[in-house]
């Protein structure tokens, strides 16, 4: 995983931009706030795929990355296995470092 992407993402967990928990995920996706899912590649493969049918359905861009603990770590929490980014700018930067830097990879079209 990209130190990089790490410590974008708790630039965007600082900025109220960050969404985690599955309940606060699925809200979000649902309101129409997600533009980015990040999930741990240590995930269920049951969360893998409803996150990926939720992102797919919606058309939100969705990358696997490191482990629960890692994606806990980088914002401040306990382990998570799913992250939602609700602001654009943050998306668009976390989605181009994953890209870069082949620090995740794209699940847009790979099934569980």
């Amino acid at each position: 995983m990209s130190e990089r992407f790490l410590r974008m993402l708790g630039l965007a967990e600082r900025a109220h931009a960050v969404k985690s928990g599955a309940f606060a995920c699925e809200q979000a996706i649902r309101k129409g706030q997600a533009r980015l899912i990040v999930l741990a590649e240590d995930a269920s493969v049951d969360v893998k795929s409803a996150f990926l049918a939720k992102a797919q359905s919606r058309g939100i861009k969705i990358i696997a990355m490191s482990s629960k603990a890692i994606l806990g770590s980088a914002i401040g929490k306990s382990p998570r296995a799913a992250l939602v980014v609700t602001d654009s700018r943050f998306g668009q930067s976390l989605w181009a470092i994953s890209q870069e830097t082949g620090g995740g990879e794209s699940v847009q079209d790979q099934s569980f």
